[in-house]
């Protein structure tokens, strides 16, 4: 099978490390292959205007409903309620993530991207990018995001602190 769409998922595009790292491959991506890419953004930054010039964006929570719903998301989350968040989350998610079916392709670019992968259309391979590390995956809040990372079919690591930890704490298979 032969890639033809990619969808990108981040965080945010922010001038921070991993938003710019994918900056960076989407733009490579861009100029040597004829790959379809498209991104999704989780928040907004100032980043988002180089994106457009590589890709299509779409950035979530812009109609005020769906913003709403994430304010409300975030704080059962914040609250530590485990059941009430998800119910939000689908409300808010599902309706904005339905249009993206069809890709070869899920590139989430890093744990708090991954949150978003059980409700996109599954219709290809799910790549995560983990830069995290310690810290942020003993305390990662919600846990369903690192659950949601486990579903990914393959992994890169941002270092090799991150491929030991990701081998030792999430026991995914050790490759070269």
């Amino acid at each position: 099978m032969r890639l033809r769409r990619m969808l990108a998922v981040t965080h945010e595009t922010t001038l921070t490390g991993a938003p710019m790292n994918l900056l960076h491959l989407l733009t490579w991506i861009r100029k040597h292959t004829s790959i379809e890419v498209h991104l999704v953004a989780l928040q907004d930054g100032p980043l988002r205007h180089r994106f457009e010039e590589v890709c299509e964006v779409t950035v979530l929570d812009r109609a005020f409903g769906a913003g709403l719903l994430g304010v409300a998301q975030q704080g059962l989350i914040h609250l530590g309620s485990s059941r009430a968040w998800k119910p939000v989350a689908s409300a808010r998610l599902r309706p904005q993530l339905r249009q993206f079916s069809g890709y070869d392709l899920i590139y989430s670019n890093s744990i708090a991207s991954s949150g978003i992968l059980p409700y996109l259309p599954h219709t290809g391979v799910v790549v995560s990018h983990v830069h995290e590390l310690q810290v942020a995956l003993r305390t990662w809040r919600p846990p369903e995001y690192l659950e949601a990372l486990d579903r990914s079919d393959a992994w890169i690591a941002a270092s090799e602190a991150v491929r030991n930890l990701l081998v030792t704490e999430r026991g995914y298979p050790r490759i070269a």
